[in-house]
C-alpha cells in the first residue's frame, strides 16, 4: 500500500474538495450532462470510487466519500430507464453516440461501486445492461461512419444534424468507441462469448478507420485504446497489445503538445488541450511500461506527470483546458478555467493511478518510478520516501521494521544525478536498505536541450514576462513551468508562457 504525502497529496486533497461541491452530490448530479446521458454521473461515481481507494488510510475521508456515493445510489434508479442505463431505451433505429459514450462511463463507475459494496443488486444491473444494451448496439458498429467529415464543436461536444448509417454522430468524432472501455470492463467481470465476439468486432471496426485523417477526438481515441488494453489483459492475445501500441504511437506523433498534453482533435493544432485525454495517456503509459518494460513509456509517464498536471489542475482542485503548444505555436495559457463536466472528475481516476504506481514490487525489489513523497507499506514493513526531486535537492529514505535487506530502484530523469550512484540506461539508481536504515542521496541538476526545448529533469523550462531568471539560452531567460494550481482564476488569465 502506498500512502501519499507532499505535493501529490495536496493535489488529491484539492480534487476531493472540489468533488465535495453540490454539483457532484446527489441533489444536483442528475440534472447535469443532458446531452451526454450517463456521462457526468458515471464520471462522478468513478471519481469518487477512485478517491475512496486513494484514502485507504484515512477513515474520515473514506466515510465522507462512502456517504456521498450511497446518497447518489439511493436516488439513481429513478433516473435510469427500464433497462438500467441513462437516456432513452435503444429503439434499434438510430444510435446516439453520445449516449453510448456516456453510458460507458456509467458502466465504469457502476463496476467500481460494485467492487466496493459487493452488492448483488449492482452486479445484476451490470448483467442487464450487458444483455439488453451492449449486445443490442454491438452489430451497429459495423456501419459506424468512418469516412464522413463532420462539423467540430466546443469543449463540451454536441450531436450534429447528421444521421449517417443509423448513427446520430457527435462533434467529438469517434466518441462511440469510448464504449470499448466500458464493454471491456464488463467483460473482465462477466465474460461471455457473445460479448467477447462483440468487442472483437468493434475493435476491428475501429482499426478500419484512420483516426488521424478522420480527425477523431484524441480523448475518444485513447479511451478506446485503454479498452483494447483491458481486453488484452484478459485474453493475452498479442495482437491486441500491438493495436494499443500502434494507436498510442499515432497519438504521440500527431496529437501530443510540447508540455505532454494533447490537441483535442487530430490535425487541429488551433484547438485546446483536454485533461481527460491527458489522464488516458498517463494510464496507458503506465500500463505499457509495466507490460513491455520499455523505458520510453516510463519517461513519457514522468513528463506527463511533471508537466501536464501542472498546467491543467486549477486552484479549486478541478481541471481546465489550455492552448496547444505545438509546432510553431509556442504560447501556453489557459483556454478554459475548468471543464467541471468531465475533466475535473477524470482527474480523480488519474490521481488514483498515480498513487498505485508510486512504488511497486518486482521480483522482490522495490521500484520507485516517479518522484513523489510517500510511504510504502507491506505487512509491518514501511519505507518512507522524500522523493519529489523538483521540490527537494535530496532524496531521503527512512526504513522501519525491514526484516530482510531490500533493493530499491529509483527513477531519475536526464539531467538529475545522484552523488555516488550511477544510473542505468533506464534512468534508475540502485541502493539497498535494511532494518531501520536512514539513507540520504544528494542530487545535482543540469539543464538539457531536446529539439531546442529546454528541460530541467523532465520539466519544461519556459519564457515568461514575470518569471525569475533561472537559466539563459540564446539570450533569453527561462524558468520552471507554471504550476497553475497555485493561481486563482483571475490570476491565471494573465499567465502566459512560451516554450521557445
Amino acid at each position: 500500500m502506498n500512502i501519499i504525502a507532499g505535493d501529490l497529496l495536496r493535489r488529491i486533497d484539492l480534487n476531493r474538495k472540489r468533488l465535495s461541491d453540490d454539483i457532484y452530490q446527489s441533489l444536483e448530479i442528475f440534472s447535469q450532462g443532458e446531452n451526454w446521458p450517463g456521462d457526468f454521473q458515471g464520471r462522478d461515481i468513478l471519481a469518487l470510487c477512485s478517491l475512496y481507494k486513494v484514502y485507504e488510510n484515512d477513515y474520515q475521508k473514506k466515510m465522507s466519500i462512502s456517504i456521498q456515493l450511497a446518497k447518489i445510489f439511493d436516488a439513481i434508479d429513478q433516473h435510469l430507464n427500464a433497462d438500467g442505463y441513462f437516456g432513452p431505451l435503444f429503439d434499434c433505429r438510430a444510435i446516439d453516440e453520445q449516449q453510448v459514450a456516456g453510458n460507458s462511463w456509467y458502466l465504469r463507475g457502476l463496476i467500481e461501486y460494485y467492487k466496493l459494496t459487493k452488492s448483488p443488486k449492482y452486479l445484476h444491473q451490470i448483467e442487464v445492461i450487458r444483455d439488453r444494451f451492449l449486445l443490442a448496439i454491438a452489430p451497429y458498429y459495423q456501419n459506424y461512419p468512418i469516412y464522413a467529415r463532420r462539423e467540430l464543436g466546443g469543449v463540451g461536444g454536441h450531436i450534429t444534424e447528421q444521421i449517417i448509417d443509423g448513427w446520430k454522430i457527435s462533434s467529438d468524432v469517434g466518441c462511440a468507441f469510448i464504449m470499448l472501455d466500458g464493454m471491456s470492463a464488463v467483460y473482465e467481470m462477466l465474460p461471455s462469448l457473445e460479448l467477447k465476439t462483440a468487442i472483437e468486432n468493434i475493435i476491428d471496426r475501429f482499426l478500419d478507420l484512420d483516426c488521424v485523417q478522420l480527425e477523431c477526438q484524441t480523448h475518444a481515441t485513447l479511451s478506446c485504446a485503454r479498452g483494447i488494453f483491458r481486453f488484452y489483459q484478459v485474453n493475452k492475445k498479442q495482437k491486441y497489445l500491438d493495436y494499443v501500441i500502434e494507436i498510442f504511437n499515432k497519438y504521440i506523433n500527431y496529437g501530443l503538445t510540447y508540455d505532454y498534453a494533447n490537441i483535442n482533435w487530430f490535425k487541429h493544432m488551433d484547438s485546446w488541450t483536454e485533461p481527460c485525454c491527458i489522464i488516458d495517456s498517463l494510464i496507458l503509459a503506465k500500463n505499457l511500461f509495466l507490460t513491455t518494460g520499455q523505458d520510453f513509456y516510463l519517461h513519457f509517464y514522468n513528463r506527463v506527470y511533471v508537466n501536464s498536471l501542472r498546467t491543467f489542475q486549477r486552484d479549486n482542485g478541478g481541471a481546465g483546458c489550455s492552448t496547444c503548444a505545438i509546432d510553431n505555436h509556442y504560447a501556453l495559457k489557459s483556454h478554459l478555467y475548468e471543464a467541471f463536466f468531465c475533466c475535473t472528475m477524470r482527474l480523480a481516476e488519474g490521481l488514483h493511478e498515480m498513487v498505485s504506481f508510486a512504488g511497486f514490487e518486482k521480483n522482490g525489489d522495490l521500484y520507485i518510478p516517479f518522484g513523489t513523497d510517500f510511504t510504502y507499506h507491506q505487512d509491518e514493513t514501511e519505507i518512507e520516501f522524500i522523493n519529489d526531486f523538483y521540490t527537494h535537492k535530496v532524496i531521503l529514505i527512512q526504513g522501519r521494521n525491514i526484516t530482510a535487506r531490500k533493493n530499491i530502484f529509483i527513477y531519475l530523469p536526464q539531467g538529475i544525478k545522484a552523488r555516488g550512484f550511477d544510473k542505468d540506461q533506464s534512468g534508475l539508481i540502485k541502493l539497498s536498505i535494511a532494518k531501520n536504515d536512514r539513507i540520504s542521496v544528494e542530487l545535482d541538476y543540469e539543464v538539457h536541450i531536446e529539439d531546442n526545448i529546454l528541460l530541467y529533469g523532465d520539466m519544461l523550462l519556459t519564457k515568461k514576462k514575470d518569471g525569475e531568471p533561472f537559466y539563459q539560452y540564446q539570450g533569453e531567460n527561462y524558468s520552471p513551468l507554471y504550476d497553475n494550481s497555485q493561481f486563482s482564476e483571475e490570476e491565471l488569465e494573465g499567465k502566459v508562457q512560451y516554450v521557445r
